[in-house]
């Protein structure tokens, strides 16, 4: 069986929803035959390759909001990942453009190393303060998990691999045009679409809809 995931890198509540899966999976009698592959979505697009400026700031002018209320979003999504295992540090937060992140991320499914280096990303943005959108970067922590960092800085180097991410982000956009705008998001091969829901935990191992359920960040 395979979970097939939309997600980013740069998204706490698509850290927590990997947290859920793993919970569920470790639940689940076949795990052993339970394929998972993050497929590409990037928030942002148009970000730079890092984002400058308090993370608290910008999420209250991303949502229009006083800052005392992102601040409590803030503690909110922290209290969360603590619950499923999972650290933010927004203080050290360094959100970036993440497509030459994602590039990373098929090079690492070609290699067998795709979850170690999906793991690596999420935790080197949201909770070391690494800046995810810089090169060296990307290739010495893709190094740390999985592929090297010679061959890492070759793919970022390279047309052929950046369409298939861009392609893989093109998937996402179809998937969105079946109103499904919410990540993370995820489907199950051959059967059925995941969808996700506000902030439910994982209930039944068999319904792997359950760890994708979390509070879904949405595009824009």
């Amino acid at each position: 069986m395979r979970v097939e995931i939309w997600s980013d890198v740069v998204c706490p509540w698509c850290a927590i929803g990997r947290g859920r899966l793993r919970a569920a999976v470790a639940m689940f009698d076949a795990r052993d035959s339970v394929e998972v592959r993050w497929r590409s979505f990037e928030l942002d697009p148009t970000a730079p390759p890092v984002v400058s400026g308090d993370y608290i700031d910008r999420l209250a002018a991303k949502y229009s909001t006083p800052r005392a209320h992102a601040q409590a979003m803030v503690d909110r999504m922290t209290a969360q990942g603590a619950a499923e295992g999972v650290t933010f540090r927004f203080d050290l937060a360094r959100p970036g453009n993440t497509f030459d992140a994602h590039r990373v991320l098929h090079l690492a499914w070609d290699r067998g190393t795709q979850g170690p280096v999906k793991a690596r990303l999420l935790s080197a943005c949201l909770a070391e303060g690494e800046p995810i959108g810089d090169r060296a970067a990307l290739c010495r922590l893709a190094g740390e998990a999985g592929p090297g960092p010679g061959r890492g800085g070759g793919l970022l180097g390279g047309g052929g691999a950046a369409a298939a991410g861009r392609s893989a982000t093109h998937v996402q956009t179809e998937q969105r045009n079946q109103d499904e705008t919410d990540v993370p998001h995820g489907r199950l091969l051959p059967h059925r679409q995941v969808g996700v829901a506000r902030d439910n935990p994982v209930t039944d191992s068999r319904h792997f809809g359950a760890p994708l359920r979390t509070r879904p960040e949405r595009p824009g």
